[in-house]
C-alpha cells in the first residue's frame, strides 16, 4: 500500500522562489490501485493519500452524496 499524508509530509518541501507549477488531476474508481499503476508504468513517486471524505452536493437540482480521496505524487 502507498504512503499516507500523515506518514511523510516532509517529502513535499517546496522552494517557492524557483517554483514552476504544473498540475495534473485524475478521477478513478480505485485510487490506490491506479496509484500503483502510475508508479510502476509512468515512474511517479510513491503517492501520499489523504483521508477519504464524503460530501453532500446538489447535482441537477437533487441532493447527492459523493465520496472522495486525494492523493499526491511528484514526477
Amino acid at each position: 500500500m502507498s504512503k499516507r499524508i500523515e506518514d511523510d509530509m516532509e517529502g513535499f518541501k517546496i522552494e517557492f522562489g524557483n517554483l514552476k507549477v504544473d498540475q495534473l488531476g485524475f478521477v478513478f474508481k480505485d485510487i490506490e490501485k491506479q496509484a500503483k499503476i502510475m508508479e510502476n508504468v509512468f515512474g511517479f513517486s510513491k503517492f501520499i493519500f489523504g483521508e477519504p471524505g464524503r460530501q453532500t452536493v446538489i447535482y441537477r437540482g437533487e441532493k447527492s452524496e459523493v465520496s472522495f480521496q486525494l492523493a499526491f505524487s511528484r514526477l
